[in-house]
């Protein structure tokens, strides 16, 4: 959670490149938990292994890459939990279902299966 905080802080400043869309895991407004909190919860109550957890932060750091838009306070909720999910599915025997997860990340099921 430390190392996403970070990202986001340094992040601050920079603006998607101009004539990008917004995409699907920004929000209107800035979430009102803190990325740490949101990350703890996550993982109380998904039983998150630590694989899982190191390959949704490839997936993160790779979508910033790839699409050269910055994490930020108003997308890493959810791209967290976008990242985190298909790591749960690629490297854990045992996932929950979708209903579980967004009750758990107070995302509607429809938002997070789109």
């Amino acid at each position: 959670a430390g190392c996403l905080s970070a990202t986001v802080d340094s992040n601050r400043c920079r603006r998607a490149p101009r004539g990008r869309p917004v995409t699907g895991f920004d929000t209107l407004t800035e979430a009102s938990v803190s990325i740490e909190d949101y990350v703890a919860r996550v993982g109380e109550y998904c039983y998150a292994t630590a694989p899982a957890y190191v390959l949704s932060l490839l997936y993160m750091t790779r979508y910033a890459h790839t699409t050269a838009l910055p994490i930020s306070q108003r997308n890493v909720h959810r791209l967290f939990v976008v990242c985190l999910l298909v790591a749960f599915k690629f490297v854990d025997d045992h996932t929950c279902t979708n209903e579980f997860y967004a009750h758990v990340t107070g995302m509607s099921v429809k938002e997070l299966n789109r």
